[in-house]
């Protein structure tokens, strides 16, 4: 996730618990306590994100320098038209 969607996300969840404060009055400390956890959530979701891309990158790089698997790193547009409607890959 990007710095601006972070940023995004935690101005919304802000100006809900303005919205949400009792009498209008927002405890600045829990909020910031909420907000941080926020944070933390974000960047483990990230993280594990990272992860999963880089995974992805090892198996298709794994994939391509296999001399066996050569004939098949292409995809040709009638090999996609082909495909039933509906599959999956």
């Amino acid at each position: 996730m990007s710095y601006y969607c972070h940023s995004g996300l935690l101005t919304k969840k802000f100006i809900n618990l303005i919205k949400h404060a009792e009498d209008g009055i927002l405890d600045l400390n829990n909020a910031a306590d909420t907000l941080e956890a926020q944070v933390e959530n974000l960047s483990d979701e990230e993280r594990r994100l990272d992860q999963q891309i880089r995974e992805m990158q090892e198996r298709l790089r794994d994939l391509s320098e296999d001399e066996s698997n050569k004939k098949w790193l292409f995809v040709t547009e009638e090999d996609i038209k082909g495909l039933p409607s509906g599959s999956r890959f």
